[in-house]
């Protein structure tokens, strides 16, 4: 079957979860499996002591609709009630007791003998209705500036509209490579984009299209005096896809915490895993880990599983126990061979056969194509194909990264293979006698962290890029990005050099000191 994507925009539902339309926003919490039977009035009841909280659970729940339909196996946020946050929220909103009218001081005075009674939901909650004008929600003047944490990663690229809600803040803004993210900041992908991170300790994660994820508190891991103290990354992934590569020991690597909503996993150094959340609204959902290479300890309601590389674990919503399979090896690509060039004369002459090698167990195949390396958005994705190659005849001038992944028997897909290269240029390609002009190139200031050079920068569509020698594909808008890792200390010459298809060259050249502190 050949599938078509489609650009429509999809409403992201997910989103209203985490918007702080609530004051419970303020608080902790945990997330809580529906059972036969549950009502928001007896989860309240049970879990907030106060069963008229129901219409602020359901507020903090944005997808809930009717609070009558809530379905065994779905998950519902639950705060968790702080007399410190509660108290936090009170003392914000202390000059009603002077400054307010009449109406304001009676509901703070209410909310301040909720409080005092030890009711620590209802109080903050009485305080809104005081000045329900008034955002108390969070990124109020109490709260820590987000300029004043750590930086624990940052995102490395991009395609499509990819935002950042910052911690503690109400506004989702743009983000773009060398965007810094810290600890509960929240990272959302729109339909047809995708984003990649990397973090402090060298672990890159890979968002799909449609996803939402929230970054964690990084814990530090190293103890002796000659060890380096690196922190271990942590992501609560929400909806959708992501792809995690853990780095290595030799580089520090500590391995990485996955958090969703079905199960945590640990995942060791050196571990490539793709983590898939089904929305909340998917009663029927499942949430998936794949280790293609290396380990994860996962941990799941009532039960511990170690998942080996080549291995699939599931788990349905409602279900008891998981289920680990094997996944099918990467199948080998042939040809297109990479950095492929392709010329046609017009649209209708455009023919690219792709090729692979068999995979023993393999019963289909699916063959991708995406504008970027990350392969979040697809402009072609055909499944089910029972032979080892296959013919497009339908793409238009651009720049192509291709893949192939095998599909068992039950319908599991396996291991990606490599991602390959290929220009597809329509129409006559120019000659060096027409086209003088070399490409453009803007190279932003190098950033360091550690012994690891970042280098990002843009340029024109249809160029080759190379970084000290190594080949970077730009991005289909002419961003892109390499990171150079595991430098000595010292004097570094970065080169940057862009070829257009004329031969046309332009070229810059940075200079950078590694002194171990930068």
């Amino acid at each position: 079957m050949r599938v078509r994507l489609s650009f429509i925009p999809i409403i992201f539902l997910i989103l209203s979860i985490f918007t702080p339309r609530s004051v419970l926003a303020q608080f902790d919490h945990q997330i809580v499996i529906v059972k036969s039977g549950d009502t928001l009035w007896n989860l309240a009841n049970h879990y907030l002591n106060n069963p008229h909280l129901w219409p602020e659970l359901m507020e903090y729940n944005g997808y809930i609709e009717d609070p009558d339909l809530i379905f065994p196996g779905q998950t519902i946020r639950i705060p968790i009630f702080s007399e410190e946050t509660a108290r936090k929220v009170l003392e914000e909103l202390e000059y009603l007791e002077k400054e307010g009218s009449s109406d304001q001081r009676e509901k703070y005075q209410a909310a301040l003998n909720a409080l005092n009674s030890g009711d620590y939901g209802m109080a903050p909650i009485l305080a809104q209705k005081a000045v329900p004008e008034k955002s108390i929600l969070s990124g109020s003047s109490s709260a820590v500036e987000h300029e004043d944490i750590d930086r624990i990663a940052q995102i490395s690229a991009t395609t499509g509209k990819v935002t950042v809600r910052r911690s503690g803040k109400l506004k989702w803004v743009p983000a773009s490579p060398g965007y810094q993210l810290s600890s509960g900041d929240l990272i959302r992908t729109y339909t047809d984009a995708t984003a990649e991170l990397h973090f402090n300790d060298g672990n890159r994660l890979t968002m799909r299209p449609n996803a939402l994820i929230e970054i964690g508190i990084g814990r530090t891991v190293g103890s002796s005096v000659s060890e380096k103290k690196v922190q271990r990354s942590s992501v609560t992934v929400y909806v959708n896809e992501v792809e995690a590569l853990t780095a290595s020991k030799e580089e520090n690597g500590a391995g990485m915490s996955v958090i969703t909503t079905a199960f945590s996993t640990n995942l060791e150094p050196n571990t490539k895993a793709h983590i898939a959340v089904s929305p909340p609204l998917s009663p029927k959902g499942t949430s998936n880990l794949t280790v293609y290479k290396g380990k994860a300890e996962v941990s799941a309601p009532h039960q511990k599983v170690t998942v080996h590389q080549q291995k699939a674990f599931s788990l349905g919503v409602g279900q008891g126990e998981v289920q680990i399979k094997n996944i099918l090896p990467a199948p080998e690509p042939i040809d297109p061979k990479n950095d492929s060039y392709f010329y046609f004369r017009s649209l209708k002459n455009v023919k690219i056969t792709f090729h692979w090698q068999p995979v023993n167990g393999a019963k289909y195949y699916q063959l991708e194509l995406s504008p970027s390396s990350l392969f979040g958005f697809l402009v072609e994705e055909v499944t089910r194909i029972e032979d080892t190659e296959y013919t497009l005849t339908s793409l238009l001038n651009g720049s192509y990264f291709w893949r192939v992944i095998a599909i068992s028997e039950d319908g599991i897909k396996g291991n990606p293979s490599q991602g390959r290269f290929l220009e597809l240029i329509v129409g006559i390609p120019p000659s060096a006698s027409e086209d003088k002009e070399p490409p453009f190139l803007d190279v932003d200031e190098l950033k360091i962290d550690g012994t690891t050079i970042l280098v990002t920068g843009r340029t024109e569509k249809n160029v080759s890029v190379f970084i000290n020698k190594t080949r970077v594909y730009p991005e289909t808008n002419g961003n892109f990005m390499l990171q150079v890792r595991n430098q000595k200390l010292g004097r570094h010459i970065i080169n940057i050099k862009s070829i257009d298809l004329a031969g046309n060259i332009n070229f810059v050249q940075k200079e950078v000191i590694l002194t171990g502190n930068n």
